[in-house]
């Protein structure tokens, strides 16, 4: 709802704008019937905030009103209950690993990715 409004604020300030630069009363009314009717995306606000292993945002649309679609919201569920990254320190190197042995980069944890980037082959 907050893109909307803002979308439409945006708008209005844009007209405002071009009509207090016009002094002309004709040439207001020739902006007015010339100007573009706003027309509001709503599709962004209906996709899955997740992302996918290529880094890109889910294609697909969200279940009812949560953030994320029914295929992401059980694999986070799934990730609560079984898979738990601990943080290790290796030779002064902090690693994120999980109870499997997948290994995870630190700066893409950092930044709320969990990108595996190989396994531990001794846990």
């Amino acid at each position: 709802m907050d893109n909307i409004n803002k979308e439409i604020d945006s708008y209005i300030r844009e007209l405002k704008n071009k009509v207090k630069q016009i002094h002309d009363l004709h040439e207001i009314k020739e902006l007015i019937d010339k100007y573009e009717v706003l027309k509001i995306n709503n599709k962004c606000d209906n996709k899955c905030q997740a992302f996918t292993s290529n880094g890109k945002q889910c294609s697909r649309k969200k279940k009812g009103f949560g953030k994320l679609c029914g295929i992401h919201e059980v694999s986070i569920e799934n990730k609560d209950k079984s898979n738990q990254i601990e943080r290790i320190n290796i030779q002064g190197i902090f690693y994120y690993i999980d109870k499997i042995g997948n290994v995870y980069s630190p700066k893409d944890m950092i930044e709320g990715k969990e990108i595996k980037i190989g396994t531990v082959k001794n846990m």
